[in-house]
């Protein structure tokens, strides 16, 4: 949690945008629905702050697949406009796979 705010790298890629969204992942494997989505909001943010497109559309598609495992009222929406996004940059940026995600 202390790097929630942090961005991660390596030496191959350079970045891999923000932790929060590892936190998110985290928390949604654990079942823990409420806290993973406050971090892929931060998440979110975070890498469109940083127009870190790629990241952003793999955060909007993990983000997508937790509201459809919460199954809140404005979930399936939510998820479904999340999904639109990260298949529209995905095209943009020639990440063909990930469109389909």
């Amino acid at each position: 949690m202390p790097w929630a705010g942090s961005n991660v790298i390596d030496m191959a890629e350079g970045i891999r945008g923000s932790v929060s969204r590892y936190l998110g992942l985290l928390a949604a494997m654990r079942k823990r629905f409420d806290e993973a989505a406050l971090h892929y909001e931060d998440a979110l943010a975070m890498n469109e702050r940083m127009k870190a497109r790629p990241w952003l559309a793999h955060t909007q598609t993990d983000y997508s697949r937790l509201l459809d495992a919460r199954g809140r009222p404005g979930d399936r929406k939510r998820a479904e406009a999340l999904r639109d996004e990260a298949r529209a940059t995905c095209r943009e940026l020639g990440m063909v796979p990930r469109a389909t995600a």
